[in-house]
């Protein structure tokens, strides 16, 4: 699928070798944080040949959304089981 869209000359002449990418990437993170697309379906948007360059990708850009929380809750979990 095309999608067309308008930028103004000045931004598109500076950054054009790279907004394509960029505009790329950023649809599939918001597409992977609400949870219309999944991790595989990240990896052939982007062309990633690994499942691991695909986690990479989503753990720099903040994507797993695990929470300080999160680890507190995993942490106390661990706790209940004996194993920490």
């Amino acid at each position: 699928m095309n999608i067309e869209v308008t930028i103004p000359d000045e931004i598109f002449e500076k950054s054009q070798s790279k907004l394509s990418r960029y505009v790329l990437e950023q649809i599939a993170l918001n597409g992977y944080k609400s949870n219309t697309l999944s991790m595989v379906q990240v990896r052939k948007l982007l062309g990633f040949s690994s499942r691991f360059e695909t986690e990479e990708f989503l753990h720099l850009n903040n994507a797993f959304g695990y929470t300080k929380s999160d680890l507190e809750e995993d942490l106390q979990t661990l706790k209940d089981l004996g194993l920490q």
